[in-house]
């Protein structure tokens, strides 16, 4: 049985002869997806007048391109956004509005490169869908 954000130990249908406590290997480019995406806002942070212009980045073709990245990108924030807000709670902050906004100006000033790309690309479709 897998951890809350492991990957499971065996293949879903796994077949005869395959060893049920051997990992699961991650996907081929897992790695290099991830990198390219740290590269990207690392690159935005740089020079937060490049939010506009990640379509120029060379690592977006890692990640599928602009719309991919895009999501790729959301989805980091949004993971990221609920271990904050679950430690917050845990910690004993009350659940509610202003909670929310304490974890996410946390969040926006811990990750500003990200923060800045997804400001900028909001009306995009693969970010406002991902909300």
């Amino acid at each position: 049985m897998s951890r809350l954000g492991m990957l499971p130990r065996t293949r879903s249908g796994g077949g005869a002869g395959r060893d049920a406590g051997t990992p699961v290997a991650a996907r081929p480019g897992w790695m290099q997806r991830m990198d390219a995406a740290r590269s990207i806002v690392a690159w935005v942070e740089a020079d937060p007048r490049r939010a506009s212009g990640i379509g120029e980045h060379p690592g977006l073709a890692m990640l599928g391109g602009l719309d991919r990245a895009l999501a790729y990108l959301h989805r980091r924030w949004v993971t990221a956004f609920g271990v904050a807000l679950d430690l917050e709670i845990e910690a004993g902050s009350p659940p509610g509005p202003a909670t929310l906004a304490r974890v996410c100006r946390r969040l926006a000033a811990e990750q500003p490169g990200l923060r800045l790309i997804l400001e900028h690309h909001a009306s995009h479709p693969a970010v406002r869908e991902g909300r």
